[in-house]
């Protein structure tokens, strides 16, 4: 039984360990490297060290032809004189597989235009009449801005294999990505990700933010392995952020997600004026 818990592990690898976004960057086809809301902080550990605002979101996102497969996700910023701290819990799974896991990160800006960041995860995994199993990664990142229009961004997740048993042969999989962003206008946001699953081979995204009004910003984008096309809409207000996003993938059908997230201090162009 214990055997066959682990063999269970081993085929849902990409799901015991995806690192979900918001719906602000499903919209634009999964990129998240460079971007820095307050959910990016879970797949970028730097991205947070550019952020401008202390923020809280809540994200749910439905996967497509599973009904009753929903994820859940609580994530938090917090700017300090010491650096930027970034708070996730996550929750996801079916009926007879559910994973909670926790993260903490730290990103500091080593000067304006270079940030670096390290993060620790926890995963708890159930599987009823199987038993369960915690399991402990962590992620390196940096971020840096070439210009006002250029940044680029790498982040190693898992640089250590960690296994899943002593007895057991296999272990999470680590993964090298690379993103990058091109600003050409204040309206017109461009970005992409390139990730390195190692022993299998490169995933990559790239997507749009247009914002047509500054309380309206329109998305779209496009992955592969597997193929997937994306889009979505963000509403701003004041301090409030609403996005939605849908995704078409060919083995599950569509997927939509909520965001919400708040600004919870004034950004530092709000504290200048």
């Amino acid at each position: 039984m214990r055997f066959v818990f682990l063999a269970i592990l081993v085929l849902l690898f990409d799901l015991i360990f995806a690192q979900h976004n918001g719906a602000k960057e499903g919209g634009m086809g999964g990129v998240m490297s460079t971007n820095t809301s307050v959910f990016c902080a879970a797949y970028s550990p730097a991205a947070a060290g550019f952020s401008t605002n202390s923020q809280f979101g809540v994200n749910i996102l439905n996967h497509g032809a599973f009904n009753d497969f929903y994820t859940g996700t609580i994530a938090a910023i917090h700017h300090s004189s010491r650096g930027v701290f970034s708070y996730t819990l996550q929750s996801f799974g079916i009926k007879n597989f559910r994973e909670t896991n926790c993260g903490l990160g730290y990103a500091k800006k080593l000067i304006d235009t270079w940030s670096v960041g390290i993060r620790a995860n926890w995963h708890l995994i159930r599987i009823p009449n199987y038993g369960k199993k915690q399991v402990v990664s962590f992620d390196l990142g940096s971020l840096y801005q070439i210009s006002k229009q250029v940044q680029i961004a790498l982040t190693i997740r898992n640089p250590v294999k960690h296994p899943l048993e002593k007895q057991f042969s296999s272990s999470r999989s680590s993964s090298i990505v690379i993103g990058a962003a091109f600003q050409p206008t204040d309206k017109i946001y461009l970005a992409c990700d390139l990730n390195k699953i190692l022993g299998e081979g490169i995933r990559w995204h790239m997507g749009m933010n247009y914002t047509m009004h500054p309380m309206v910003e329109v998305r779209t984008g496009v992955s592969m392995k597997p193929y997937s096309i994306h889009g979505g809409i963000g509403i701003n207000w004041q301090k409030c952020q609403f996005s939605y996003s849908s995704s078409w993938q060919t083995s599950i059908g569509f997927s939509s997600q909520i965001s919400l997230s708040y600004d919870l201090i004034p950004s530092k162009t709000e504290q200048s004026n």
